[in-house]
């Protein structure tokens, strides 16, 4: 490669560098970041169409991460807690598009592949950050490593809801089954006595019940 071929690279790569570091716009503490936060809501609360609200919130959270990467350590408190709810709002856009019986697995995808970037980005952050921003950031962290489990209960719950079923229904079905198996719920203990007080001492009747006398024959009280 000729010496002009070689500056012309790298006149190219500086420009790219340069466009990368203006698209990240302001950052979080600068006074221009809320005018560039309150277009971000404005174009949220405006966006109906979950498809497209899961794209815009998606586009959203990527700016956050964008901001971690130039951010100083002693500036990253309230990053990480706005990623987690950006993200959480995409698995809500996925959860109720998916009730009105809507296909919604390219969103499902687009949320894992973008949370499979964003993790590398967040424990760059996480190493640098202060204590209140560390919590934040490893609760980030989390929905990035969970991103695939939790993006497809989302889409399954969704999907569940646009069948006519419900959580509540998968519940009463599991104790249904249970009492059908002689199982208390938890594991495969047999069900207890339904005791009102505890369960006599080995060798020790029962109190009686329904107007009948107690323990040692003494009448129950209020019973004249």
């Amino acid at each position: 490669m000729s010496r002009a071929s070689v500056w012309t690279v790298a006149l190219l790569l500086a420009s790219a560098g340069a466009a990368a570091a203006q698209d990240v716009g302001p950052l979080p503490g600068e006074r221009r970041h809320v005018l560039k936060t309150a277009r971000e809501l404005v174009r949220l609360a405006t966006t109906k169409d979950d498809a497209a609200r899961c794209e815009a919130l998606l586009e959203v959270a990527d700016a956050r991460v964008r901001e971690l990467e130039r951010l100083p350590g002693e500036r990253l408190d309230g990053v990480g807690r706005g990623y987690h709810e950006l993200m959480g709002g995409v698995r809500a856009s996925i959860e109720r598009a998916s009730a009105r019986d809507r296909d919604m697995s390219a969103a499902v995808a687009r949320y894992v592949e973008a949370a499979d970037r964003h993790t590398a980005a967040i424990e760059r952050a996480l190493a640098r950050a202060s204590r209140d921003a560390a919590a934040e950031l490893g609760q980030a962290l989390e929905t990035t490593r969970r991103a695939r489990e939790e993006a497809g209960a989302a889409f399954l719950r969704g999907r569940d809801r646009a069948r006519g079923t419900t959580p509540a229904d998968d519940a009463r079905r599991g104790r249904e089954a249970d009492a059908a198996a002689g199982r208390d719920g938890q594991g495969d203990r047999p069900k207890r006595p339904a005791w009102s007080s505890p369960p006599p001492s080995p060798g020790e009747r029962p109190p009686r019940r329904d107007g009948q006398q107690g323990q040692g024959g003494a009448p129950p009280r209020g019973g004249g």
